[in-house]
């Protein structure tokens, strides 16, 4: 259906349904999809016996068009008149069974259930020139209930991404304020630690050691490498919520982006024992949280 080559693909949702009918002079065909989020790509398709050959082909297509998702196909055929299932019922059939049953002695009352006899071996199959009309619709059915499909999921998807830019930008925000504390941090520090030699008082403090020790000190407290990491990481999670992006399954290229940026904010957090910064990053960890649930969703 869709011509993947030299174009651009937009972020899609999984979760979403569609549905198609049509009809014919034999009845109608009524096709629905209901798509869910899934790590891989799972298919399950129901359909009246006498169409189960034709589960092959509907998979083909679905797989031809979806990267990612949970599928669910429902087909039901309703014949008219003439085509109903009670036309074609095949009675002598029908009349040979029970007569096979009159030969066996059952113990104690035996009961036929009469729905029995809808079974598939029981009713006379469809003219071929008829079957294969019914084919034709059920895959023009398939195929535009897997255009609305696509396009509603592509709306759904356009929602999540417009919300997780909103929470890219408060991420940005929170930064700031971490960028901007980052040094006071050092600062805060180096005052305590100047505070408890002085009440001391021991008269033998080394000038040269205590800078030493100062610098091992800044090299533990400071987030600075963090901090250009999860820069980093930040572009590339601004690139990937592009309205459109050069690859097809950006779902797991924002699980791992996600992946990253958490593991820098918790380094930060572990590293910083200023206060200010402690809080600004659990506001970016409770961010991080939203954005991974929503893209929990997406293609």
């Amino acid at each position: 259906m869709l011509d993947v080559k030299n174009r651009y693909f937009v972020l899609s949702s999984m979760t979403d349904q569609a549905e198609a009918s049509e009809m014919n002079s034999w009845g109608e065909v009524h096709v629905q999809i209901k798509s869910l989020n899934h790590r891989f790509k799972d298919i399950k398709c129901r359909l009246p016996n006498h169409l189960q050959m034709a589960e092959v082909s509907l998979r083909k297509m679905l797989e031809n068009e979806f990267k990612r998702g949970s599928f669910d196909v429902i087909v039901n055929v309703k014949y008219n008149e003439q085509y109903s299932v009670h036309t074609r019922l095949n009675v002598d059939r029908i009349a040979t069974y029970l007569k096979q049953l009159e030969k066996i002695d059952f113990k104690g009352k035996e009961t036929i259930d009469l729905t029995a006899f809808l079974r598939s071996e029981f009713i006379d199959d469809i003219a071929n020139e008829s079957f294969q009309t019914l084919q034709a619709t059920l895959n023009r059915c398939m195929v535009e209930a897997m255009k609305t499909l696509l396009q509603q999921r592509r709306e759904e998807g356009e929602k999540i991404r417009l919300l997780l830019l909103n929470y890219h930008q408060e991420i940005l925000e929170h930064l700031q304020l971490i960028k901007e504390k980052k040094f006071e941090s050092l600062d805060n520090k180096k005052n305590k630690l100047l505070v408890k030699i002085k009440e001391l008082n021991t008269g033998m403090i080394d000038e040269q050691r205590l800078a030493q020790e100062f610098v091992i000190l800044a090299q533990k407290l400071d987030i600075q490498e963090e901090l250009d990491r999860f820069d980093i990481h930040c572009n590339k999670l601004q690139n990937l919520l592009a309205k459109t992006y050069e690859k097809l399954d950006r779902g797991k290229e924002l699980e791992f982006t996600l992946q990253e940026l958490g593991r820098e904010i918790n380094t930060m957090s572990n590293k910083s024992e200023h206060a200010l910064i402690s809080q600004e990053c659990v506001s970016i960890k409770v961010l991080l949280e939203n954005i991974r649930e929503q893209i929990l969703n997406l293609e």
